[in-house]
């Protein structure tokens, strides 16, 4: 797999893997240390997608449970708490 696409599949944007790459820039290599914090970053966008995606899932949860309860009201107005 080359690095373009290893870079894809951990989620980077090819703005990002370009970046990376020293594209555009005097200097073609990118040192470690600026790896490491592209990484480090992603994986905190990464941690809050999971945390918006956990949030979505629940209130998912709270909608077939009110489905499920027979709230038929409830369930087709989508009149289940956001929070």
């Amino acid at each position: 797999m080359g690095l373009i696409a290893r870079g894809k599949a951990l989620g980077f944007t090819l703005a990002e893997i370009g970046a990376l790459l020293g594209e555009g820039s005097a200097t073609a290599a990118t040192s470690a240390e600026e790896v490491r914090r592209a990484a480090a970053a992603k994986i905190d966008v990464v941690d809050e997608q999971v945390r918006q995606l956990a949030d979505v899932r629940a209130r998912l949860e709270r909608l077939v449970a009110t489905c499920d309860e027979g709230d038929a009201e409830g369930c087709a107005s989508l009149a289940t708490p956001c929070r």
